[in-house]
């Protein structure tokens, strides 16, 4: 009896120890600071004016370099700076954290199609070169009707292209202008071979203008040779000064040399070498080369280009 007495004594005790003992987690849990409701409040108000903060800080930084761009014609620059300027009205404005990721994020989407509209245009100056060079090699009787097929598949690609980029669609320019570099040095490398089967060397009484106008013209002078080809009337001094003519409904193609006199109206692209002038009315294109030093300018009126001699 005295020996069961004993161990329930002995269990009740064990049954108190254990019971007076609290569970670690518990200790744990009594030791967390309690963090009062406006605490937290005025951490999350303090984080989005850190943010805030650092994206006008990349807005104005953006501007900067804007500014500095002397690739970028004034009109551009005043398109990307009204466009920054509405981002930093928006990040502002902002009450919380997904407001300035979007906005941050429709302006990554805007410098994208910037920047790919600038990459199409670049391309076309490239295209425009490779015509020219293109125009040479034909009017010296090289076969370019493998360049002819590339660039037509280049000029097929970059309307595509810019048609993705009216619909913002920046997965489809991306690849296009990707095969576009591609392409253009294919063409390159023609244009190369045909360098290599023919070299001119021009001296310094020769010089080389290459136009193109939607309007009227007069080419004059003493032509090494000359291409012409586009669209409207032409009349030519002498007659006996055309090499080769290609009418194709109201299409034609003349190559002329010598002493010549050529007045065309409608739209043509011209190139001439020699020594001469060419009196450009209406809106186009033109640049001229001599040995030193080149030419180039946009003209919308009354332009007159000489060309030789310097």
């Amino acid at each position: 009896m005295r020996v069961i007495i004993i161990a329930m004594l002995l269990m009740l005790m064990c049954i108190v120890s254990v019971t007076s003992a609290q569970p670690k987690h518990i200790e744990d849990f009594n030791k967390v600071k309690i963090v009062k409701i406006e605490d937290l409040s005025q951490n999350i108000e303090k984080r989005l004016e850190i943010a805030k903060k650092t994206a006008i800080k990349l807005i104005e930084r953006h501007k900067n370099v804007i500014k500095r761009m002397h690739r970028l014609n004034e009109s551009k620059k005043q398109e990307i700076l009204r466009i920054l300027n509405e981002t930093y009205e928006k990040v502002n404005k902002s009450e919380n954290y997904k407001e300035i990721r979007n906005a941050m994020r429709d302006l990554r989407i805007k410098f994208r199609l910037i920047a790919y509209e600038q990459a199409l245009n670049a391309i076309e100056r490239v295209v425009e070169r490779l015509k020219q060079l293109r125009d040479r090699f034909e009017v010296f009787g090289l076969d370019v009707s493998d360049v002819d097929e590339k660039l037509k598949g280049i000029e097929e690609k970059l309307k595509t292209a810019r048609n993705c980029l009216v619909n913002g669609d920046l997965n489809c320019v991306r690849d296009y202008i990707h095969e576009l570099r591609s392409d253009i040095r294919n063409v390159v490398y023609e244009l190369k071979r045909l360098a290599r089967e023919f070299r001119v060397v021009y001296g310094y009484e020769i010089g080389i203008v290459h136009a193109s106008v939607n309007g009227s013209f007069e080419l004059s002078g003493d032509l090494k040779v000359a291409l012409i080809r586009g669209v409207g009337n032409l009349n030519i001094t002498p007659e006996s000064a055309v090499v080769t003519e290609v009418t194709k409904d109201s299409w034609r193609k003349l190559v002329v040399k010598g002493s010549v006199d050529v007045v065309g109206n409608g739209e043509f692209r011209i190139l001439a070498i020699g020594k001469g002038s060419l009196n450009l009315s209406g809106t186009g294109y033109y640049r001229v080369k001599y040995l030193n030093k080149t030419e180039e300018e946009v003209f919308n009126g009354n332009v007159l280009v000489v060309f030789g001699g310097g």
